[in-house]
């Protein structure tokens, strides 16, 4: 479904560049056997890797570390943690794009 996703999207915006994140909500440690965060990066990997045997070049994979307490609400990001992915996201597209 990703996949397609992206090629959707890849459809509408042929020249845009497309950033893959992967939340720091999925961990390794629940649900418990599950390893949700290995997983998920193997699978945007996959996913990533795919696009890119079909020619599309303008993909970005930016991954944040499964996130610490405390937590906000059902787990979520706090505003702190919210201010923290903001400030690693641009400081990884400063680099890339030599903003």
């Amino acid at each position: 479904a990703y996949l397609h996703f992206l090629e959707t999207l890849r459809g509408i915006y042929p020249e845009a560049w497309l950033i893959v994140v992967a939340g720091p909500m999925l961990s390794d440690h629940y649900p418990e056997g599950e390893l949700a965060w290995t997983r998920s990066q193997q699978d945007l990997h996959w996913v990533i890797t795919a696009r890119q045997g079909a020619g599309d070049e303008q993909l970005l994979l930016h991954r944040y570390a499964p996130q610490q307490g405390p937590w906000g609400q059902d787990f979520h990001p706090t505003s702190q943690t919210h201010r923290a992915m903001a400030v690693s996201l641009v400081g990884r597209l400063r680099k890339v794009f030599g903003w």
